[in-house]
């Protein structure tokens, strides 16, 4: 059986592997695994070792606290992205045009503002 925080780095994994548009045989490949490999470790059925986990942070670009970001209460971790969020997300950071992207921002928390309970 997984342990938790195995379970809760492999999603983070997975977040920061499709916010960046990987593919799991690129990290694969730049961590010098397979990509079947990987796949284990986003699914939390294997553990990643702290110099996979390094290896994995700075190709990914983020630091190696990245991955228990949240992790403060494993009973009540913080939310990893869903795949609609993740993909938003992806889109919204290829929008280059700085008006552009404060004019998605503003449209957007203007629909979560007005957004009230369905009828």
């Amino acid at each position: 059986m997984s342990h938790p925080v195995d379970v809760y780095v492999g999603q983070k994994l997975r977040e920061v592997r499709r916010l960046r548009g990987l593919s799991q045989s690129c990290v694969a490949q730049s961590l010098n695994i397979t990509f079947q490999q990987v796949q284990k470790y986003e699914q939390g059925k294997n553990r990643l070792s702290a110099s996979k986990l390094f290896e994995a942070a700075q190709f990914l670009e983020v630091t190696p606290g990245y991955f228990f970001e949240g992790l403060e209460n494993i009973s009540n971790p913080a939310p990893i992205l869903d795949d609609d969020t993740t993909k938003l997300v992806t889109m919204f950071s290829r929008v280059e045009n700085p008006r552009l992207r404060q004019q998605i921002a503003k449209l957007v928390r203007t629909m979560v503002e007005t957004d009230g309970p369905e009828t």
